[in-house]
């Protein structure tokens, strides 16, 4: 009878120790069932061996993917961007960059260039004149700059089916420069292109192609300080 007494508290201690080790949880595999995996101190169902193991960074990429994609959509939901004077609000240099699109730019009114503000426009863009008042001006000391390459022209045209005002040079900053650039279907007062008082423009591979007026006018005291590679024609 006592050592049955032994045998029966053993047994229950036994099964006290069990079950404090179950409510704290596993740590090995070793204390789980058959079948099972001790993952985050619980016995769970051990995978198949024919389930694709998941990439846990796969869905944050994507995620994180999805979510710049949202932004730009939502910031600029056709690509092309508007031209303007609140482009020149923080700085006085703006450099407008190829963005891989049909038209990068659109510009609907005339830029004003003064004030020591200086446009750079790189290889490749093209700006979309959507109005007869569209155009650039460049005045004082400001500059236009145009850097085309052979391979990667500018281009300056209207696709709404009207005319636009050309460009207008009253600057003698030795920056002005227009290389590879076709202008296209632009009317102005009387010309294309018009170089006023003192305005200095260098002008390489430069294009003007189609307008009831005049392509280039020059003023006494303008100076074109190079040009070479030109076509005027359709004017």
């Amino acid at each position: 009878m006592y050592k049955r007494n032994i045998c029966i508290l053993a047994l229950a201690a036994t099964c006290a120790f069990t079950a404090c080790k179950k409510d704290e949880g596993c740590k090995l595999d070793t204390e789980c069932p058959d079948g099972q995996i001790c993952r985050n101190m619980k016995c769970e169902a051990a995978p198949s061996a024919d389930t694709p193991k998941a990439d846990a960074d796969a869905p944050k990429a994507d995620a994180d993917e999805g979510d710049k994609n949202a932004d730009a959509k939502a910031e600029n939901p056709t690509g092309t961007r508007e031209l303007g004077l609140t482009a020149f609000e923080e700085n006085k240099t703006v450099k407008l960059e190829d963005l891989g699109l049909d038209i990068d730019y659109v510009l609907k009114e005339t830029l004003m260039l003064n004030d020591g503000k200086k446009l750079e426009i790189g290889p490749g863009v093209t700006i979309d004149m959507q109005s007869s008042n569209a155009g650039f001006e460049v005045h004082s000391d400001a500059a236009l700059i145009v850097n085309g390459t052979a391979d990667k022209p500018v281009v300056f045209k209207s696709t709404i089916g009207s005319t636009w005002s050309g460009l207008v040079f009253n600057s003698k900053n030795k920056d002005n420069a227009l290389n590879y650039l076709q202008i296209l279907n632009a009317d102005g007062e009387e010309r294309v292109m018009r170089l006023d008082q003192d305005a200095r423009l260098a002008m390489d591979h430069v294009t003007i192609d189609g307008s009831a007026n005049d392509g280039i006018h020059v003023s006494a005291d303008a100076k074109l300080t190079m040009f070479t590679n030109n076509t005027i024609k359709d004017c």
